[in-house]
């Protein structure tokens, strides 16, 4: 867990740029949603000063071996005793602090830039309405034969203006805006994440909204797409 939080959170440098497994991290993408309201110069060294202050990537290199070895990737060639070795050598604390100091650290930058200031909310899902859908061939209770009626679909104007306004579809939004976050269809799901991230950047929008669209991102792929917006 503790990899997987550092390779999101932080760029590796030991990874070329033009490798498949090369992504760029949170200490990157953040970078692209620096407003003019928010302190760019200071934004823009953290991650630096973090690294000064905090040696995390002395720690992550030099338990990164065993990660890879006794954990993420077993290694073929060693034996199970061989594992047991590397995972008894492990200082868990010392991957704790670790760990407690980039949670740290995210949670600075969600507060010092504006349009990330939400994921610091509490996540508040709103409750989503449920729909009786027939089985395709079967008959109702009266014995008639059934032909389902698909619901029309809500547009992304519909879903924003119902979630901003609080309307009476609004649980109809957040059931769409949900799956549309989590669709295979990856052209409604960019068009989804777009809108958003422009939503995002409305200063009227307001903290019930703003909730309600960040609780819906909490997904590492969503989140992933959002920061690249």
């Amino acid at each position: 867990m503790v990899y997987n939080y550092h390779d999101n959170l932080i760029t590796r440098t030991d990874i070329k740029d033009k490798a498949v497994q090369y992504e760029e991290g949170f200490d990157i993408q953040f970078k692209k949603l620096i407003s003019k309201n928010d302190n760019k110069a200071l934004l823009e060294t953290a991650f630096d000063e973090f690294e000064a202050k905090y040696q995390v990537e002395s720690v992550i290199r030099k338990y990164r071996g065993t990660r890879n070895e006794a954990c993420a990737h077993l290694d073929e060639n060693s034996t199970i005793e061989d594992i047991n070795r590397k995972l008894d050598a492990l200082n868990t604390e010392e991957l704790e602090k670790v760990y407690d100091d980039m949670l740290m650290m995210f949670n600075w930058i969600c507060g010092n830039v504006f349009c990330l200031k939400m994921l610091n909310l509490p996540a508040r899902i709103p409750l989503h309405g449920s729909q009786m859908v027939a089985f395709e061939d079967n008959d109702n209770f009266y014995g008639e034969a059934v032909t389902p009626e698909l619901p029309e679909e809500m547009t992304l104007t519909e879903i924003m203006r119902s979630i901003r306004r609080k309307d009476k579809r609004y649980d109809e939004a957040c059931e769409a805006l949900r799956n549309r976050l989590m669709t295979h269809d990856e052209k409604s799901y960019g068009e989804m994440v777009e809108v958003i991230a422009q939503r995002l950047k409305k200063p009227s929008i307001s903290d019930d909204e703003m909730s309600v669209l960040t609780s819906s991102m909490r997904h590492p792929k969503c989140f992933t797409s959002f920061s690249k917006s």
